[in-house]
């Protein structure tokens, strides 16, 4: 029986998300992509950055959240295929969990975004 893992693929927390150039992170909201599997071998997750700022240009690999209102999110809300690996002690809070149509849409966006 595999061991219950702090955080599942697919919930929406607020994390210390690292900035992609030198030094600093921002508190941020974040789903985690990264699975149970990957999980039992890292003490870490993969996450994908989320934003209420509306693309200027919506990229292929942008997704809308459909569902924010019920994910723990404040407002509309997209998922940017900006990805990091944090530490859990990272994770300030969970927020919530994308409703399977979102995950869904966050998934072919990532398979864009990563050519998979």
């Amino acid at each position: 029986m595999a061991a219950r893992h702090p955080y599942r693929r697919g919930e929406v927390v607020l994390v210390q998300f690292p900035f992609s150039g030198p030094g600093g992170k921002k508190d941020r909201p974040a789903v985690v992509v990264s699975t149970d599997t990957y999980h039992d071998d890292w003490d870490e997750l993969l996450v994908a950055a989320i934003t209420s700022r509306p693309p200027r240009d919506m990229r292929t690999s942008d997704c809308a959240l459909r569902d924010w209102k019920t994910e723990g999110l404040h407002q509309p809300s997209w998922v940017r295929s900006h990805m990091a690996t944090v530490q859990r002690t990272l994770i300030i809070r969970k927020l919530g969990n994308l409703t399977a149509l979102d995950l869904q849409a966050v998934d072919g966006c990532l398979r864009i975004s990563l050519g998979l």
